[in-house]
């Protein structure tokens, strides 16, 4: 099964050559498609965003864009939905 496709606007350069996230090797681990390897792997993700420099920006970015899949800053699709509806 292939990814959904997400018709956001690309990411600023500054995120893709800061993020530590570029050059992974396993694309699952950011847009996890099986229902088993989520958990596994937003946990993966989760860790890697937590030491990044741009992770805020890049959270702040897929909100801003409406992203709807993948992990973004650290946060899961379902996570940003939990943050979305939030009173501000």
């Amino acid at each position: 099964m292939s990814a959904p496709i997400d018709l956001a606007p690309a990411p600023p350069l500054s995120l893709v050559v800061l993020a530590l996230c570029t050059g992974s090797d396993d694309p699952d681990r950011w847009w996890p498609t099986r229902r088993a390897s989520r958990t596994k792997h937003r946990t993966y993700a989760a860790r890697v965003c937590a030491g990044c420099p741009v992770r805020r920006a890049c959270l702040e970015y897929a909100l801003a864009a409406g992203h709807e899949f993948g992990v973004w800053g650290g946060l899961s699709e379902h996570d940003r939905r939990g943050l979305q509806r939030r009173p501000r």
